[in-house]
């Protein structure tokens, strides 16, 4: 029972149409694409929008650092104008040795001094002008009177900030509260920012004798740093930004945590509390929260500007993006598989035809031809049917053992042709002959004979050597020198020269196949002329290949002549020769073992020379190709 309940399951899922499930895998294929590059675009997006927003960041993180630059290099010019002043320089020096009198025609004067500092730059809050005794003049709105002691405490810090070495136009900066001996007036006491200041402190110095004989203070509220920073990061603060001002030790000058205003962070620390690498943007977290940071560093003031971004407000916009696609990729999808669901039932109609009428094939339906009417998949189908029912298999099968058999009896003639070209003669007989000859001339001491036949038992020692397919190309050469040397002895007008490369010696090349192609060129090209010229034989390498060149200044040879050898392309075919009537059968010999060897990777070539003579030139890989002939033992 159970059996028969699962066999029902089955053929109900096999009844399924092909167009339902062709529009169920489109459905899917289109949902797993559209989720793919949702997510490529949604990852692209992020990227492009991180990358936007770390270089917005880093522009805006600049521009403040710069206005903050402006800020203190001006209130660097300012102390610089007093520094210069030089009634204000002998004050600080001889102001504890004057009268009264003098005391506050001084104090006149560098109010008078503070005054238009003021009207210069109204960032200035205050100046205090100390010697190395204590404090010799101070003027701040926010103070009304000393209220004890001389700034014992004050002069210390000061000593302290100026051992360091000056980074604003030759001054320090460090940041501290209201000085305690000062009594002021004030309605924002709970304002960190307002009660803060940046002080600004120069070094004077008498010059003869040069030593340290007091400072210049300039002092500006923090409050008014945040003004300057609130100006360049208004929009960006909204979103929820944060920042962080800090002096050249890692002194927090201005931040928008005021907590942390007069703290010190190490140089190393900063942009770095639980830092991390987002699409190449550094991310920080502060406070469980996310943010994008940057740190703009001045190499005016050697100053840091910190600013952090949260993650989410850049996230943010990658929403509208998000839902857009979400929209656009269902309206497509849902759009996608009732057309394709459509295409589908409507082309396979036909098929569905053609599938009931292959059901019902009988034997006696084998000469059935169906009409392909077009050369869509269901004519392939058609077509494909009626060439099996043509029996097409056996016919091919018969072709292929007919070429197959060809094949070996071309391979067959060509080793006959080669075996019979190089066994006209018993070789170990006639050079053992030659080389006892030689030995009887050498005594006989007729030197011109002896090295004549040396050099024949060379030429055929080398030459019948049956056993070895390949050889390199300077044993080939020695061969040839020795023939070429037979034919000088033989003619004495006939010369000859060799102009090889030497990384070109270790190269193999079919054995005795360099020989016949000379002959030929002395056949053709001195015949007529009594065998008087010259013949040169070069190799190199050249783009991948050899090229071996057999040139003389012969004859040449007929046009005829010419095509008749190049026409030839290698292959074996008895009834051709024997057409031929033994015409260039040598250099057919040649062409067809040089073709067992490359195949269509060499050839050999010929043409006449503009000058007179004929050229030969042999083409080949420095290696051997694996044709047909060497795979089925042509080697």
């Amino acid at each position: 029972m159970f059996r028969e309940e699962k066999g029902k399951e089955k053929s109900k899922r096999h009844q399924t149409s092909i167009a339902s499930r062709v529009s169920i895998a489109n459905g899917i294929t289109f949902l797993a694409a559209f989720i793919a590059v949702l997510t490529i675009l949604l990852v692209c997006e992020g990227i492009f929008l991180f990358h936007k927003s770390d270089e917005s960041m880093r522009v805006l993180s600049n521009s403040t650092m710069n206005l903050l630059d402006n800020t203190l290099r001006d209130m660097g010019r300012v102390s610089l104008i007093c520094f210069s002043d030089d009634r204000t320089q002998r004050i600080v020096h001889s102001y504890r040795n004057e009268g009264i009198r003098e005391q506050i025609d001084d104090t006149k004067y560098l109010d008078h001094l503070y005054t238009s500092m003021v009207e210069i730059r109204g960032d200035i809050q205050g100046i205090t002008i100390t010697d190395n005794d204590g404090i010799i003049f101070h003027k701040d709105p926010a103070s009304s009177i000393r209220s004890g002691g001389y700034g014992e405490s004050f002069i210390q810090k000061l000593d302290e900030v100026g051992k360091q070495k000056g980074t604003v136009s030759g001054c320090n900066i460090f940041v501290g509260n209201l000085r305690d001996y000062f009594a002021y007036r004030s309605s924002n006491w709970d304002d960190i920012y307002h009660m803060s200041f940046l002080y600004l402190t120069r070094t004077v110095y008498r010059f003869s004798p040069y030593q340290e004989i007091g400072h210049i203070v300039l002092n500006a509220r923090v409050s008014h740093i945040q003004e300057v920073i609130y100006q360049s990061l208004e929009e960006t603060l909204e979103q929820g930004a944060l920042y962080t001002y800090y002096s050249y030790d890692g002194t927090v000058i201005c931040s928008s945590d005021a907590g942390l205003i007069g703290t010190k962070v190490s140089v190393e620390d900063q942009g770095k509390e639980g830092s991390l690498r987002l699409w190449n943007a550094s991310v920080v977290k502060r406070k469980g929260t996310l943010y994008m940071c940057t740190l703009a560093k001045s190499e005016f003031s050697n100053c840091s500007f910190e600013l952090l971004v949260p993650v989410s407000s850049i996230a943010r916009n990658l929403l509208p993006t998000f839902l857009i696609s979400i929209g656009t990729g269902l309206l497509l999808m849902v759009t996608t598989i009732l057309l394709s669901t459509y295409v589908t039932k409507k082309r396979l109609r036909e098929l569905k035809e053609l599938s009931v009428d292959l059901g019902k094939f009988h034997r006696k339906d084998l000469a059935r031809r169906y009409i392909v009417e077009n050369n869509d998949e269901v004519g392939q189908v058609k077509r494909a049917i009626n060439s099996m029912l043509c029996v097409i298999d056996d016919l091919v099968k018969s072709e292929y053992e007919h070429k197959i058999k060809l094949q070996q009896n071309q391979i067959f003639e060509q080793d006959l042709a080669m075996r019979y070209l190089k066994n006209q003669i018993n070789p170990h007989f006639l050079y053992n002959t030659l080389e006892t000859i030689r030995i009887t001339a050498a005594l006989n001491h007729d030197k011109v004979t002896a090295n004549m036949l040396m050099q024949l038992v060379t030429f055929y020692r080398r030459g019948s050597r049956a056993e070895s397919a390949l050889v390199p190309l300077e044993d080939e050469f020695v061969t040839l020198k020795a023939y070429l040397n037979l034919m000088h002895y033989r003619y004495e007008g006939l010369h000859y020269e060799f102009q090889i490369e030497k990384s070109l010696n270790k190269v193999e090349i079919p054995n005795f196949i360099l020989q016949p192609l000379v002959e030929n060129s002395l056949f053709h090209g001195f015949k007529n002329r009594g065998y008087q010229g010259n013949i040169t034989i070069k190799a190199n390498q050249k783009d991948g290949y050899i090229f071996i060149y057999i040139i003389d200044d012969g004859m040449g040879m007929s046009e005829e002549c010419i095509r008749e050898l190049n026409q030839t392309d290698g292959t074996f075919d008895a009834n051709i020769q024997r057409e031929r009537s033994g015409r260039h059968i040598g250099i057919q010999n040649v062409k067809a073992r040089f073709h067992i060897f490359y195949g269509e990777k060499g050839g050999i070539h010929f043409e006449n020379n503009a000058l007179g003579g004929c050229t030969v030139i042999i083409k080949m890989l420095p290696e051997i190709v694996e044709t047909d002939g060497l795979k089925s033992g042509g080697k």
